[in-house]
């Protein structure tokens, strides 16, 4: 997560910096990183929920401004989608099964739905948001609202990218040396047709650091509430604290966590491109997470030692390819890049030469690489499937090898109930309620306390018929037991008896 949050830092702080040159980039990600944790440190979750409906808003409002400007300059939305067709950058449907090809359908649909499915049921962030709900209704509508918002988020984000290129189709800035680097394809755009309008260029500017800073203020403060929480709380110095002395260490935490981004931020710079970059480090840590989850809820045999087991191998791998695939950086082939649309006025400073050369370089496909280096070559969007496939498979391994979990009546409430079902079905058992030590001694307790209670009610019924006995036999009368509000007996006995 940590990993995460610097890349995440570093992206707003380059397009910034591509924006406006003289705003360097290391002032940038301390000004952003620090105003982050500040807010979110000091406010909590509800600063951070209010924070992220407004930029939120920013972000939809700077996508869609894109959107906007970049078809007007182009003669209409649908210039944009038909040069975007012409140029084969529009594929919707590639059924292939190649996990070494960087985006295909079935990658994007296993491995980023997996993805999705950890990251808005297991990974604290959000998990943290629902506990916050008052029930279990509101928090089932506030994700069945979530997801459409997130579905417009990703199809405006497309939609402006589309929009980028149409304005970029034939004349090409990576090519032509104008940028350095891919990521600064939206903010030279954006510095070229904005600066003109006014109001533009800040609120492409506002919409950058908005996401920036709502998935920084959530994600610092889910790592303070987990350090809390699992590794603080029990401690008897945390533990004897007042509630405003917990506050002011959640808030110290938050700091901390902070500046850790914040140079996380500095070292996101050398790991080449910022989407792959997020979503492979992301990626490789939420495969595993929703692996135990799995576990958990549909798998009841296994067992702690498997859960851990599985959890760390998992991580051990996706972190190793990830990390891998960062540190070789090879090129991913990319289609053809055009710069014969050009004018004659951006030839006369660019050497044509050198934009003839990098556009074959482009174009040309990269070496292989070795096959001890080939795993790191897989597409970065099958991380977490990856992830969660092996966290299974090593946490049932292990489970079975050190002895299964048996499920009884007790844990049928955690497991699904079309596993419990099936499990009943075929494994042909009706969980006889077996003793266990605890319930045995209380039984045993309880055994003795009864035998005591009838051994003293028997001697009382004892020492009872001894007194009438002898009452009987001094005046000839029984003695009568009155009403239960008179307890005395019956007058016909003398005083002296």
């Amino acid at each position: 997560m940590v990993m995460y949050m610097g890349v995440v830092l570093f992206a707003p702080s380059l397009a910034l910096n591509a924006v406006i040159p003289s705003f360097p980039i290391w002032l940038s990600l301390i000004i952003v990183g620090g105003c982050a944790s500040v807010y979110t440190s000091i406010g909590g979750l509800k600063a951070v929920v209010w924070t992220d409906v407004f930029q939120v808003i920013m972000m939809f409002a700077g996508l869609l401004a894109m959107i906007i400007q970049g078809s007007i300059i182009v003669g209409g939305f649908g210039n944009v989608v038909q040069t975007v067709s012409n140029h084969q950058r529009m594929e919707f449907f590639n059924f292939k099964f190649e996990p070494f090809t960087r985006h295909t359908t079935f990658n994007i649909f296993f491995g980023q739905g997996i993805y999705w499915l950890g990251a808005y049921g297991c990974q604290q962030t959000t998990v943290q948001r629902y506990c916050a709900m008052k029930t279990l209704r509101e928090a089932t509508i506030a994700l069945l609202i979530t997801g459409p918002i997130v579905f417009t988020n990703v199809v405006l984000a497309a939609l402006a990218g589309m929009a980028i290129f149409a304005n970029y189709a034939d004349c090409d800035p990576l090519t032509l040396g104008l940028i350095k680097r891919p990521d600064q394809i939206a903010p030279y755009f954006v510095s070229e047709h904005f600066a003109p309008i006014s109001g533009l260029m800040g609120l492409f500017i506002a919409c950058l650091f908005s996401g920036a800073l709502s998935t920084l203020s959530s994600a610092i403060n889910s790592i303070v509430a987990v350090t809390y929480e699992d590794f603080l709380k029990d401690y008897s110095y945390f533990k004897n604290m007042t509630e405003e002395g917990q506050g002011h260490v959640s808030k110290v935490i938050g700091l901390i966590f902070g500046v850790i981004i914040i140079i996380m931020g500095f070292l996101s710079g050398k790991l080449g491109g910022v989407l792959p970059a997020s979503l492979a480090l992301n990626g490789s840590v939420s495969g595993p997470l929703l692996g135990v989850f799995v576990l958990g809820i549909l798998i009841p045999f296994t067992n702690k030692k498997g859960a851990l087991a599985g959890m760390a191998v998992g991580h051990f791998i996706t972190l190793y390819i990830s990390v891998g695939s960062l540190i070789i950086a090879k090129r991913n082939p990319t289609l053809p890049f055009r710069v014969d649309g050009c004018s004659d006025d951006i030839w006369t400073n660019i050497n044509r030469t050198e934009a003839l050369i990098r556009q074959k370089a482009f174009s040309t496909p990269p070496p292989d690489v070795g096959w001890a280096l080939k795993i790191h070559t897989i597409s970065y969007t099958l991380y977490p499937l990856i992830g969660l496939l092996v966290t299974l498979f090593v946490a049932c391994t292990v489970s079975l090898l050190t002895g299964p979990t048996v499920l009884t009546k007790d844990l049928e409430k955690y497991i699904n109930p079309w596993v419990v079902y099936a499990y009943r079905k075929y494994m042909k058992t009706d969980y006889p309620a077996l003793p266990t030590p605890s319930t045995i001694e209380m039984d045993q307790e309880s055994s003795r306390a009864l035998t005591l209670s009838l051994s003293n009610d028997l001697q009382i019924s004892s020492s009872i018929m001894n007194l009438h006995q002898e009452v009987r036999d001094k005046s000839g009368k029984i003695p009568v037991q009155q009403s239960t509000t008179d307890s005395t007996y019956d007058k016909s006995i003398t005083h002296e008896q």
